[in-house]
Formats: C-alpha cells, sequence, structure tokens
C-alpha cells in the first residue's frame, strides 16, 4: 500500500510539473545557437553555456548512466529535469534531435531518491520518473557549463 501511495504521490507530482511547462516554447531560447561535433559527441548551447555530452547509444539504467558520467570527470554531472526540458525544447524549436538510433529516447535526469529518478522523454517533453533499475529505452548524457 505505502509504494502504491508513493506512486501516486510521484505521478501528481510529474503530472503537475508536466503541465505547468507545457506551455513553455522556444521563448526560452530565442538566440541561442548550438553546434554539434559528432567527434566529441558534444552539444553545446551558446545561450546558456552549457555543453551536453551524449551518452552511449544504449539501453541504460540509472545507476550505469551514473557510472558512465562519473567516469568523464571535469565537471560533468547529471543534468535536471529542467535542464533536460530546455534542451528538449531547443531541439523541438530548432528543428533538431538528439544523436540517437531513436531520436526521441528518454533521458535521465537527476534521482528523486534512491528507488527512483527524473526522466524527460524527447518525443514531447514529458517529464516522469521511474525506477533506477529501468533501463528500456532510456539513455544518458551529461551537462556541464563550458570552460572559457
Amino acid at each position: 500500500m505505502k509504494e502504491i501511495n508513493r506512486f501516486f504521490l510521484y505521478y501528481c507530482v510529474a503530472l503537475a510539473i508536466f503541465l505547468t511547462t507545457a506551455t513553455l516554447s522556444a521563448e526560452i531560447c530565442p538566440g541561442a545557437i548550438a553546434s554539434f561535433s559528432s567527434e566529441t559527441k558534444i552539444l553545446f548551447d551558446s545561450k546558456t553555456g552549457l555543453e551536453w555530452k551524449v551518452g552511449p547509444d544504449m539501453d541504460i539504467c540509472f545507476l550505469s548512466a551514473q557510472t558512465w558520467i562519473n567516469s568523464l570527470g571535469n565537471g560533468w554531472q547529471t543534468p535536471t529535469r529542467d535542464q533536460l526540458r530546455y534542451l528538449y525544447l531547443f531541439l523541438r524549436e530548432s528543428g533538431k534531435s538528439l544523436p540517437f538510433k531513436d531520436p526521441r529516447p528518454w533521458v535521465w535526469a537527476t534521482a528523486t531518491d534512491s528507488d527512483f529518478a527524473w526522466n524527460v522523454y524527447f518525443g514531447s517533453g514529458f517529464i516522469s520518473w521511474s525506477k533506477s533499475r529501468s533501463f528500456k529505452f532510456f539513455r544518458a548524457m551529461a551537462v556541464r557549463k563550458r570552460k572559457q
């Protein structure tokens, strides 16, 4: 019963976040220029100064995604759900997609607790959470502020 209540709570929170961010548009990123290096797999957003590292193009659980991000060092970290939502909106408005085989994957964001983590669906921008052990259709990305 406790598990059902926690699931319902997470569902309500995710739904509230989605409904409040569904009206966001490209107005949050006018004039942003993105460049992507297929060699380094890094996307740079000139508006925010953020660099996005594209992870392995394979199904990955949250813990494995964290291991990959930690192995990068140099300031790379797990993106927040807001950062991923911004990236989704930016890519959608610029007519671009993530360079994965499936250009609309779920991408892991930060953890909610020891069992669940946030994620963003790049097919619609929907923000959700999933068990950290889930891996089917999930991808990893890392983010950091570009060093000047």
